[in-house]
């Protein structure tokens, strides 16, 4: 133990079996003392606030322990209690079992796992693998790294920017803020997975009372795209409508932009993707059916990007581990690695945007990012495209100074949610919604705002920790005690339905006085009563269906787009139609933060078409940015290739 005592470790396994009946058995403090000595001290100081605040309550029993359930020490002691226990942890020593065999949980995958916990450890272990390619990073402050495109993320924006301008000829060098991790390290252990390829949560804060709003995304090489549903739709004509509606987004043409402009990148990333239809229903599908009939809806098949070796295993949150799931890595990245034609940096973390002004206003001219050796490095370019996700990204330009130019309020602003929730069954049969590819089919009736302004997928269920974490009651209380580990020990008679709501964009990222990304939100009353319809339909469904109880989760994000509009019309957008910021020249935005207003489905393929058309605007070098096409010129030559035809493979180690 190094940040537990023998009094606070005490308290803590109190709280956690108070919380989580049954969970003393698995000596849950000690996986907790591992946790903490990974967190930050802000982060660590808070939950050790909140053991000595609830240490005398939980001593006095359920009842006395209960009268604090509303506030944070109990929200984070609740989350680290459920994780503890629901990650199949057994410390060395405790009498057990662990809880997955109190509630079956044993998919194929995951029961032959030989578990290693080193990533309780804090050593730097999760970070990326040893790989023959991978040459270690530049010394000294890398000023004489120099690239066509310094692309900065992988995800569903960056990793197709930077595939493709490989593709191209172009010299690009990728970072990456988290690990390399291919399907040969993917498995299905959620506890590992969160803590290796995904960010922690996000939180926006409400502006009035109530709960903060959780924010998921991935953290790893290929991004979110590593670890989602893989679901592939198209953009509505409404959705278009919206956009131009919201920036005054036009196309070359000075028309309003339209799926004419996109088809042929959508269709040029379904091809690429192996993008299906898919009918391969399970029997948790088949269950919420009838529901849907009865209730007067129907659904339709998903079309996802996974190929034929799926096998439904349930893993996709984790990482594909046959690769029958595409991403950005496997499909656009891996490919340009393995053949030479580019420079990856993964764990390394951009700290700014290099931003100059020689003679013709602010253009940007690299980036610093610090390596995993410590040490703070430049990389100059001809041109920057930051990709770092609707998150990320603003908070990055913030800090590059765009705040201060003009349009710089527009940075952060507008961010849209795409308002989530998970409502689960609870049915007499067993459902395991886990064995499924996670979104299976689609109500989409009611996806225009004026039919209710949302879409009901189903069926799916999270793994233990995420589904014990999440459950709440019809009061959207998160349920704990008895209550709790009763209804998780029927976990595999649950089947979940996933709302998507329509939202307007009323969120906010911004960066605090302590330099960190923070965010902030406040629905109106037209996207509270959406969220509202949402769930009292896909409540009715599952009653209708035959679930003998229901729960749900408070509302989440999964689907954040919209903090950098891109749009024609400079008062309302931060970069223009081809993805250039306005007040920046030679700099682009390249992720989902662009999308002008929510998207009625889910965002990737959208962000992936955006993100090949903007490739392609980059390749042509029309723009006149790259500097090797300038040298061709000068040579009497046409050609556009970069006179660095390949690069080494780099990936730059955790730091330690």
């Amino acid at each position: 133990m190094r940040y537990l005592d023998e009094a606070t470790a005490a308290a803590v396994r109190s709280i956690c079996d108070t919380i989580v009946p049954g969970s003393a058995r698995v000596w849950p403090e000690v996986y907790i003392d591992g946790l903490l000595a990974g967190m930050p001290d802000g982060q660590r100081g808070a939950v050790l606030a909140a053991v000595g605040e609830l240490a005398g309550p939980a001593a006095d029993g359920p009842a006395a322990l209960a009268e604090h359930q509303f506030t944070p020490g109990f929200a984070v002691l609740r989350s680290l209690a459920c994780e503890a226990f629901y990650s199949d942890f057994v410390a060395p020593g405790a009498p057990g079992p662990g809880a997955w065999s109190e509630i079956g949980f044993a998919p194929p995958l995951a029961a032959r796992l030989a578990k290693d916990w080193s990533y309780l450890i804090g050593d730097g272990s999760a970070g990326s693998r040893s790989d023959e390619r991978i040459a270690p990073a530049p010394r000294g402050n890398g000023a004489a790294e120099h690239y066509d495109v310094v692309v900065v993320g992988s995800g569903a924006g960056g990793g197709v920017i930077a595939g493709e301008l490989s593709a191209a000829g172009r010299s690009v060098l990728l970072i990456e803020a988290g690990p390399y991790k291919t399907a040969a390290d993917y498995m299905r252990w959620e506890a590992r997975a969160s803590h290796e390829l995904w960010w922690p949560p996000a939180f926006a804060e409400p502006a009035e009372p109530g709960p903060p709003l959780i924010m998921f995304r991935g953290r790893c090489v290929g991004g979110t795209t590593a670890i989602n549903t893989k679901v592939a739709l198209r953009p509505h004509d409404h959705d278009y409508a919206k956009w131009h509606a919201a920036s005054g987004l036009v196309n070359d043409a000075s028309e309003p932009f339209a799926e004419p402009d996109l088809l042929p990148y959508l269709q040029r990333v379904e091809q690429r993707l192996g993008v299906r239809e898919r009918r391969d229903w399970g029997r948790c599908v088949h269950t919420v059916l009838p529901g849907f009939a009865a209730v007067g809806s129907k659904v339709e098949a998903v079309r996802s990007y996974t190929d034929y070796n799926c096998m439904r295993c349930g893993s996709c949150l984790q990482g594909c581990p046959t690769n029958a799931g595409k991403n950005t890595l496997n499909t656009y990245l891996q490919p340009a690695l393995v053949e030479g034609r580019l420079t990856l940096h993964a764990d390394c973390t951009v700290l700014r945007v290099l931003i100059e002004d020689q003679g013709g206003g602010p253009t940007a001219t690299g980036v610093e990012y610090a390596g995993g050796d410590g040490e703070v490095h430049e990389a100059h370019a001809d041109v920057v495209v930051v990709a770092a996700g609707a998150l990320g990204t603003p908070g990055l330009l913030i800090r590059s100074g765009l705040g201060s130019l003009p349009g710089g309020e527009l940075v952060g602003a507008n961010l849209g949610f795409h308002p989530a929730r998970l409502v689960a069954g609870l049915f007499d049969d067993v459902q395991d919604a886990h064995m499924v590819y996670p979104i299976t089919t689609h109500c989409m009736e009611f996806a225009r705002d004026a039919d209710g302004g949302f879409i009901v997928e189903a069926s799916t269920i999270q793994d233990p920790i995420g589904f014990a974490t999440g459950l709440c009651d019809e009061g959207d209380v998160p349920i704990s005690g008895a209550r709790l580990t009763e209804a998780v020990r029927s976990y595999r008679y649950f089947s979940c339905l996933l709302t998507l709501v329509n939202d307007e964009n009323t969120g906010r990222a911004f960066v605090d006085e302590d330099g960190q990304d923070r965010y902030s939100f406040g629905f109106n009353d037209s996207e509270r009563q959406r969220i509202d319809a949402s769930l009292a339909f896909a409540r009715r469904v599952l009653l209708a269906a035959g679930a003998r109880q229901v729960y749900q989760t408070q509302v989440l994000s999964t689907h954040v787009q919209g903090s950098c509009r891109m749009g024609s019309d400079p008062a309302r957008s931060v970069v223009n139609a081809r993805g250039e910021c306005h007040a920046v020249r030679r700099l682009f935005v390249g992720d989902g933060s662009v999308l002008p207003r929510t998207l009625s489905v889910n965002p990737s393929l959208t962000i992936m078409a955006l993100a090949t058309r903007l490739a392609d605007y980059l390749a042509a070098g029309e723009h006149g940015y790259f500097r090797a096409d300038q040298a061709a010129v000068s040579h009497g030559t046409t050609s556009t290739a970069s006179p660095i035809a390949t690069t080494a493979v780099q990936v730059v180690p955790t730091p330690q």
